[in-house]
């Protein structure tokens, strides 16, 4: 990984001490979070620190593909072979799994993408089947397993 500070890149990852390859990153709580091969580190300008236990302690998970920060709270989104998709919420130092597996379907095998809207968060899943859906849960403790689907095989009909 390499970092520009408007004239010059600069070196911040060379080997060990980050994940093996990077599928997303997201500035949280004055930190640089990195996430992929089922781990995610935090940079604070001078060290990396891994955060979660290797694959939210699941050998068969894959990810974290997407992060979102809202508030105190980093969202990591990805996927357990055979089981599905799966979204993790890190406050105050703990990791919490805040949705069902693949929302009830094992066919949405990974949280792709996510992202805050209106009070609301987002994810987009790849699915099996349908190729594509979008779920969210209003961004509220109590809410986290009350996702509702927003779009589900939509984009599979628009194609031609």
């Amino acid at each position: 990984m390499w970092a520009y500070d408007g004239s010059t890149w600069t070196q911040v990852i060379s080997g060990g001490g980050a994940p093996a390859y990077i599928d997303c990153m997201v500035v949280h709580g004055g930190l640089l979070f990195a996430g992929g091969d089922g781990e995610v580190w935090a940079f604070d300008g001078v060290s990396w620190v891994q955060v979660n236990e290797d694959g939210f302690g699941d050998p068969d998970y894959y990810g974290p593909f997407s992060m979102v920060a809202y508030n105190d709270t980093l969202y990591a989104g990805g996927g357990v072979r055979d089981r599905g998709a799966t979204v993790w919420a890190y406050r105050g130092g703990a990791w919490a799994q805040v949705n069902d597996y693949g929302f009830g379907d094992l066919s949405n095998a990974w949280a792709t993408t996510m992202a805050v809207f209106d009070g609301s968060l987002y994810v987009g899943t790849y699915h099996w089947l349908n190729g594509t859906e979008i779920w969210s849960t209003a961004l509220t403790s109590a809410s986290f397993r009350s996702w509702l689907p927003m779009v589900i095989r939509q984009f599979i009909e628009m194609l031609p």
